[in-house]
């Protein structure tokens, strides 16, 4: 009998429904350029530019996404909806490191 498959990934944090506005917002108010958000994100300027145009990022982006507001002082930018069972996602604690690429400890 065949091996069955399981998906175990997990779904996407609870992103804004104006995603693409607080993007805008995010980037105009830090003075950055989409690059510079982007290497802070960890990821590229075209996956900012998808986002903005409606496609949703993983949770490890969302979450990169909201710590790097965190970090910016503009958390306020990103309204981050409660997820399933009450949860809000926060940033990163300080020196814990986020998820970003480079960020996180190996240990």
């Amino acid at each position: 009998m065949p091996r069955q498959r399981r998906n175990h990934r997990r779904a996407a944090p609870p992103a804004p429904e104006d995603l693409g506005a607080c993007l805008e917002r995010l980037r105009s108010e830090s003075g950055l350029s989409w690059a510079q958000l982007a290497e802070m994100i960890g990821t590229n300027d075209h996956a900012l530019r998808r986002w903005r145009a409606g496609a949703r990022p993983s949770w490890r982006r969302m979450l990169a996404l909201v710590d790097a507001a965190a970090r910016l002082g503009l958390a306020h930018v990103l309204p981050v909806r409660r997820a399933r069972g009450g949860r809000r996602f926060r940033p990163a604690a300080e020196g814990r490191g986020g998820c970003a690429r480079g960020e996180r400890s190996r240990g």
